[in-house]
């Protein structure tokens, strides 16, 4: 990546924070590079050091270490106010004594903008969030998504270089929040400005990012297009954050001819030969990472690489997962999910609980990663 394609970089950051029950280190020398003009979010559990990433680029924290940049200009030491940076925070933080007009405004009257400036300016952003019909409208006589897109519009309005939002969509409803989530993007295309997202909800990452990345304890463990973190996660945290997940125990045999292959141990016995090249970099206890929706059932069970019970169906709506009980040599039996889209044709209706069934799957769907290195991280996720 380019000096000039970066919008933001942070060097090494590190933050911690000091509380009676000791430090807490927020963030642990975190590098991190985003692009112009992307929609960039910050995933991660409660606690991951994801806003407080993003109130260091506001300006409203200071790291104890590192550096910052923007569009290649150093940017720790200047206060939030000289930073082409807006920020739209969870609780929007709208004047309830000024109209949407106003509110949009308000922050351009701060900057010493001319009447007429600001007049073309709000009317120009009104009609971006589609709002020119509720430019008179007091805020407590709007509802919470119309809040939110006031919120985005008066930080819209003085066209800064990043726009930072922490976990905005957060108190919508769940139908509400879909629909912002294609407003967003919709609004960061027309725009052009780099916006920075914080959220805990994989959903709204895949639907909206350009990239994503996923952070814990303080780290950034993986940066990737939504395709590549839910396709080919770095680790057990990744792929169990972002989505459903099997983690399948294997061995490894010996290599064929040539070491072009290696035959992978599944825990019914059964083997198959993989690339060895995708065994790169597992040193340990070697996990399958298989999707839900990666795998079918089949009553065949002499015909399928894994077989089991079918202990479990629960019905989605728009689709069905099936919990399969597999015994895999330990005293408790491993749980491997399947999950299926509803169609009229009534897709795996034949199968019913108490059944043993076969677990199939295509070997280009596994992928194949260190269990002993990611363990610990399972019982964080």
């Amino acid at each position: 990546m380019s000096q000039d394609e970066i919008s933001v970089s942070g060097q090494n950051l590190s933050k911690v924070f000091r509380s009676a029950g000791g430090p807490v280190k927020a963030l642990d020398d975190v590098f991190i590079q985003i692009r112009r003009n992307e929609f960039f979010t910050l995933l991660g559990p409660s606690g991951c050091g994801k806003t407080t990433l993003l109130r260091i680029i506001a300006g409203f924290e200071y790291p104890d270490a590192g550096d910052i940049t923007l569009e290649g200009h150093p940017i720790k030491d200047d206060p939030p106010h000289k930073r082409p940076v807006n920020t739209v925070f969870q609780n929007y933080a709208l004047f309830p004594h000024m109209t949407v007009s106003q509110n949009i405004g308000f922050g351009l009257e701060m900057l010493g903008r001319d009447k007429s400036d600001i007049s073309s300016t709000v009317a120009k952003i009104l009609a971006l969030v589609k709002m020119e019909d509720l430019a008179g409208r007091q805020i407590d006589q709007l509802s919470g998504g119309q809040q939110q897109r006031v919120a985005l519009a008066r930080a819209l309005a003085p066209s800064p270089r990043v726009l930072l939002l922490d976990e905005p969509l957060s108190a919508l409803d769940l139908k509400l929040r879909k629909e912002m989530q294609i407003e967003l993007k919709r609004l960061q295309n027309e725009t052009g400005i780099t916006f920075i997202f914080v959220t805990h909800d994989q959903e709204e990452a895949l639907t909206m990012s350009d990239r994503v990345a996923v952070m814990k304890d303080g780290k950034i463990l993986q940066v990737g297009t939504p395709e590549e973190i839910y396709d080919r996660p770095a680790s057990m945290f990744v792929a169990n954050f972002i989505g459903e997940c099997n983690f399948i125990p294997v061995s490894v045999g010996t290599t064929s001819e040539l070491r072009q292959k290696t035959a992978i141990f599944l825990p019914s016995g059964k083997s198959a030969e993989i690339p060895s090249e995708r065994l790169k970099g597992v040193i340990g206890n070697p996990v399958i990472l298989l999707r839900p929706e990666r795998v079918q059932l089949n009553a065949k069970i002499d015909e399928s690489p894994i077989s089991g019970v079918l202990k479990q169906i629960v019905y989605f709506g728009t689709d069905t997962q099936y919990h399969v009980e597999v015994e895999n040599g330990t005293s408790s039996p491993l749980t491997l999910l399947v999950r299926k889209q509803n169609t009229a044709s009534g897709s795996f209706k034949e199968f019913k609980e108490g059944q043993t069934v076969g677990f199939d799957f295509e070997l280009d769907d596994l992928q194949i990663i260190d269990g002993q290195q990611h363990t610990h991280e399972l019982s964080a996720a």
